[in-house]
């Protein structure tokens, strides 16, 4: 009885599927297709360089493909990344809110500062935009989820992984309630002496 958005499935890891889009692309560029792939990344974050490298490894071992690293401080990798200066490069998003339309499905529209690979599909915007008009949340969903698979067919962007949170309470703390955005309510939590 809850509303549940589920988004559609993205792309299966299939390397003989990949090998074959790659030499399709070596292909068509023939002597323009680059000898390396350059990644680019913030620096700061030790995850980001854990997934680079990661990355850098698995399109070497699978796909034969050289991939050199570039860490960039931060403003200068949005400078780069704002003006399309780069090859792939890796980005992030933390929702705000429970709702996908609002927080990560519409930073892909055509006219959106964030969509970085400047991606544009129209049929996309369209749909976005039905959404907005619809009041039944399960239609206004299943309409986001059809721009969503336009998106995901396309595959401007490779969605990589997904923020979790861990955390470790004390059994004597209560009211500390955990949730999706990482932003626990500490002015609810309390110590309760009966416990310790």
């Amino acid at each position: 009885g809850k509303l549940c958005y589920v988004p559609p499935p993205g792309l299966a890891f299939d390397p003989a599927q990949a090998k074959a889009e790659l030499a399709q692309a070596k292909a068509e560029l023939g002597p323009r297709f680059p000898t390396e792939i350059v990644y680019k990344f913030n620096l700061g974050v030790e995850q980001h360089k854990l997934i680079a490298e990661y990355l850098q490894a698995q399109w070497s071992s699978v796909l034969g493909v050289r991939v050199r690293l570039e860490q960039q401080e931060w403003q200068v990798f949005l400078n780069d990344t704002r003006k399309l200066e780069y090859q792939v490069a890796r980005l992030g998003w933390i929702g705000t809110a429970a709702d996908p339309e609002v927080e990560f499905v519409r930073i892909w529209r055509c006219d959106s500062p964030n969509n970085r690979p400047q991606w544009c599909n129209p049929r996309f915007d369209g749909l976005l935009d039905e959404a907005a008009t619809m009041t039944d949340p399960r239609a206004r969903l299943a309409k986001v989820r059809e721009a969503e698979a336009i998106l995901v067919d396309e595959a401007p962007i490779i969605p990589m992984y997904v923020y979790t949170q861990r955390n470790l309470v004390r059994p004597y703390v209560r009211g500390l309630a955990t949730n999706l955005f990482a932003l626990p309510a500490l002015w609810r939590a309390w110590r309760d002496p009966r416990s310790e």
